[in-house]
């Protein structure tokens, strides 16, 4: 599932009619098999009154959600600048540590001294013996141990996408050579794969190039082979490569 306006104003719409007494923001994500809502945490009560909700009314209101408008919700407990803060600067780290892996990042806090935490991460996450999730947890752990806040749950949310096969490469390489690596990366993503890591997609152009399907220039830009361009499917209909490239040519920034 994708989050697209229409979804936003759905949801916006309604909490309206139902006199939402919250202030609520919903945060952009790259993945979207569940959206949040974020709310105040000076908003939430034990029980519902005058301008506050109540944790009780949120899982209501989030299973209404589900059933009206088929979205799938989940409430982010905001906690002001110092949540913000907290937030900001442990997406940073996981950036750092792990640039390949973590791909979002969102905190809540159903209470003062806890934290929930929502990460977007590769698949390449699922090893054998879990290590990968392990070793994010622990980072996570060691981050929260400075502000002595506890972590209560992380929620995984695993971009499955696959990646490319090595033909789906080569077509990618002949509509938009030359590239770079990078470049290449990019590309992949864009037309709904899973994204690569630098490591992976070099090694797959290490086959090709083995292979002489493409070649590396001196500038580090790949490209295709005579051989290449000879064995990637082509054909006279719409979505001919052969089409995409001379598109592709012609928008190219020179």
């Amino acid at each position: 599932m994708s989050l697209d306006s229409h979804d936003i104003d759905n949801i916006l719409d309604f909490f309206r009619k139902r006199r939402f007494p919250c202030t609520i923001d919903i945060p952009k994500r790259i993945s979207d098999d569940v959206i949040f809502v974020s709310i105040p945490s000076t908003c939430i009560a034990e029980k519902v009154e005058r301008k506050k909700t109540s944790h009780r009314q949120l899982k209501y209101i989030q299973k209404a959600i589900k059933k009206e408008l088929v979205l799938n919700v989940e409430f982010l407990i905001y906690r002001g600048e110092e949540h913000e803060n907290i937030e900001n600067n442990l997406v940073d780290l996981l950036n750092k540590r792990f640039p390949e892996q973590v791909k979002n990042c969102f905190l809540s806090f159903p209470e003062s001294d806890a934290i929930e935490v929502w990460l977007d991460v590769d698949q390449s996450v699922l090893d054998e013996d879990n290590q990968g999730k392990k070793n994010i947890e622990e980072i996570i752990q060691q981050y929260f141990s400075l502000f002595d806040l506890t972590l209560k749950r992380i929620y995984w949310n695993i971009d499955k996408k696959e990646l490319p096969a090595l033909m789906q490469i080569l077509r990618i390489l002949k509509i938009h050579s030359p590239v770079t690596d990078s470049g290449l990366i990019d590309l992949i993503s864009e037309q709904g794969h899973a994204t690569p890591s630098s490591k992976w997609i070099n090694q797959k152009l290490d086959i090709l190039r083995k292979q002489k399907l493409i070649l590396r220039q001196e500038n580090g830009l790949y490209a295709l082979t005579y051989y290449g361009l000879s064995i990637v499917p082509h054909s006279k209909n719409k979505h001919s490569s052969d089409i995409y490239r001379a598109l592709a040519f012609k928008n190219k920034k020179w």
